[in-house]
């Protein structure tokens, strides 16, 4: 049988070897030209938004059907608008092509990237034939703010102590409902940016805002900064937008160090119109520590002090990240000084999906152990029915106690045990 293998690989590597006319260079000659690169990363992030390098770096992946094939040069393309990248016109940069096997870290070297901008681009590559490739998929980033904010960073009034104690603090300390209603123009939406951060993730060490439009998640934040720089958050809302219609945003806010929500959305339409929403008085804040009880610290002590969110349903302002929510009984947001040192965030969105348990064990009545299957970041997400006054107690772990009993109270020293 080995006879037989070896007979075979020796015919056909013969027969290819006296096919008349069959040479190397004419094999390389008729290989296919460079697929399309894909891959596209802007300073190694692939959803550029928020981009703070005025000379941001380029990289894609390389796609060469040919064997031993390598890249010999790149041209790259930047433009204003996907109108003007689908017509080949880097109105912003064209590099030309460019002698080169690089295609991680090029540097953009076009015209200055203005702020509060949208910007697309796209490669192609040449192989060692000198045969150029098609094109990339477009992707779009957008630059950071810089100095064009206009938004006023806001934050709640404890409602108790109103007017009543000068020395007493003004502001809510904790758990904070905000919320802002605001119209959409009835004309195509072509772009809407949003940037979004909140003061301060000290010491916590964990989000300060949950941002939701019209009861959809957006995101969170903002990461932690250092040498004194402060984060935001950039997002992409276009497809969340209905031209025409009225729309709510609601962010969940949560610290006991500085108190400054900031917003900012700049709408694009495709006639060049544009609108802008900005945090600033108009907006409505609700005290939110009699909803979202904090019930000791889940973390470990002098490192972090992360809160045990009890929820208290009857104080739980339902529907108020929905339009059209009654808010009379809220306050207006008090206006506050501008966050200084503020730089858009170099790691990806915050994205929520759900989970689905791998198992649930009904232990006795009403009790029940629910198991994942792995550790996971998460939050829990329950549908309850019952009586006004009934507790749920949920506890969480890393580790089990038991077959089917979770080690809430952990060795580490964390605790995660809400009500």
């Amino acid at each position: 049988m080995k006879l037989l293998i070896g007979c075979t690989i020796t015919l056909l590597l013969g027969s290819l070897a006296f096919v008349p006319g069959l040479g190397t260079a004419q094999a390389d000659a008729d290989s296919p030209p460079p697929g399309q690169p894909t891959g596209l990363l802007l300073d190694l992030n692939a959803e550029p938004l928020g981009v703070e390098n005025t000379q941001p770096r380029l990289s894609w992946i390389v796609n060469d059907a040919g064997q031993n094939e390598v890249q010999t040069a790149y041209q790259v393309l930047v433009a204003d608008s996907l109108d003007a990248l689908a017509n080949d016109e880097g109105n912003v940069w064209d590099s030309g092509k460019v002698a080169s096997d690089d295609s991680t870290n090029v540097l953009y070297d076009g015209a200055a990237l203005e702020p509060d901008s949208i910007y697309y681009w796209k490669v192609r590559t040449w192989d060692s034939n000198d045969q150029a490739g098609a094109y990339s998929e477009p992707q779009l980033f957008t630059s950071a703010l810089k100095d064009t904010w206009q938004a006023t960073p806001i934050w709640g009034i404890i409602a108790e102590q109103e007017e009543v104690d000068e020395d007493a603090p003004t502001t809510t300390r904790g758990f904070l409902f905000l919320r802002h209603e605001f119209p959409v123009q009835d004309k195509p939406v072509y772009k809407a940016i949003a940037h979004v951060t909140a003061l301060s993730p000290e010491t916590a060490a964990q989000y300060v805002y949950r941002l939701y439009l019209n009861g959809e998640f957006v995101g969170s934040g903002p990461e932690r900064g250092f040498n004194e720089i402060n984060r935001y958050n950039t997002y992409d809302l276009t497809d969340m937008l209905q031209p025409g219609e009225d729309h709510a945003l609601a962010a969940l806010n949560y610290t006991t160090i500085d108190e400054r929500f900031l917003f900012q959305m700049r709408i694009l339409y495709e006639d060049g119109d544009s609108d802008l929403i900005v945090s600033n008085g108009d907006w409505m804040a609700l005290d939110g520590n009699e909803a979202i009880v904090d019930q000791g610290n889940a973390g470990f002590g002098a490192y972090f002090h992360a809160p045990r969110e009890g929820l208290n349903a009857l104080h739980y302002p339902f529907g108020w990240k929905e339009v059209g929510f009654d808010d009379s009984d809220w306050h207006n947001a008090v206006e506050k000084d501008p966050i200084e040192n503020l730089l858009a965030s170099n790691t990806r969105n915050t994205e929520l999906y759900p989970q689905a348990p791998a198992r649930i064990v009904e232990k006795a009545e009403n009790h029940y152990f629910i198991d994942f299957g792995r550790n996971i970041l998460a939050g829990i997400q329950l549908d309850v029915v019952g009586e006004a006054g009934q507790e749920v107690e949920v506890m969480v772990g890393e580790e089990l106690l038991e077959p089917d009993a979770v080690r809430w109270d952990m060795r580490t020293g964390n605790t995660y045990h809400e009500v």
